[in-house]
């Protein structure tokens, strides 16, 4: 069984708006309760603008270095 806590898309919102205001991990984690790994996680996740499942999430995607 999958123990690992699913968070809803309001919380992702959330998250989203404190990233989009300058707030640290730290601040985030703390304002909505969940772990500062989660959120970390998370901020990778909106840096690659991927957190609120608008891009691919396989994780085979190759990203070039050079434009």
């Amino acid at each position: 069984m999958d123990k690992r806590v699913k968070h809803q898309t309001e919380t992702r919102i959330a998250a989203e708006r404190l990233f989009d205001a300058g707030f640290g991990v730290s601040y985030i984690a703390t304002n909505l309760s969940i772990s500062r790994y989660t959120i970390r996680d998370w901020q990778t996740s909106y840096r690659q603008g991927r957190l609120l499942g608008l891009g691919a999430m396989s994780g085979n995607n190759r990203y070039s270095h050079t434009l």
